[in-house]
């Protein structure tokens, strides 16, 4: 559903930012490649014919993190002020390992 998008992770990448986790789902009925750095959390949208949409939120900025998870699928939602983003379609095998890294990262600032 985003190979798209992760061919296109390394040129937005920071030197030395480091990958922690990803995931994927649907953000504002669009899907999204979404990647946990050392340093922000990276939304990646690729247009089908052309485009890439980059939305990112500092981890400093991020004040919650949530999830829940259905039959198959789960959400994650991710609290920073107006940058808020709710993750609907994440498969559900990701949601809760990439919500708790999220939240372990987040917090390690504190």
């Amino acid at each position: 559903m985003t190979k798209k998008e992760l061919r296109h992770l390394p040129e937005i990448l920071m030197d030395g930012e480091q990958i922690l986790a990803f995931s994927s789902g649907i953000v504002d009925n669009k899907s999204w490649l979404i990647t946990l750095t050392d340093r922000r959390v990276v939304f990646l949208n690729k247009g089908l014919f052309y485009g890439l949409e980059q939305v990112s939120i500092p981890l400093e900025k991020i004040s919650s993190v949530s999830c829940e998870t259905g039959l198959m699928f789960g959400k994650i939602h991710i609290g920073a002020g107006s940058d808020s983003k709710k993750i609907t379609n994440v498969l559900k095998k990701t949601v809760i390992p990439f919500t708790n890294k999220v939240q372990e990262i987040a917090n390690s600032g504190d």
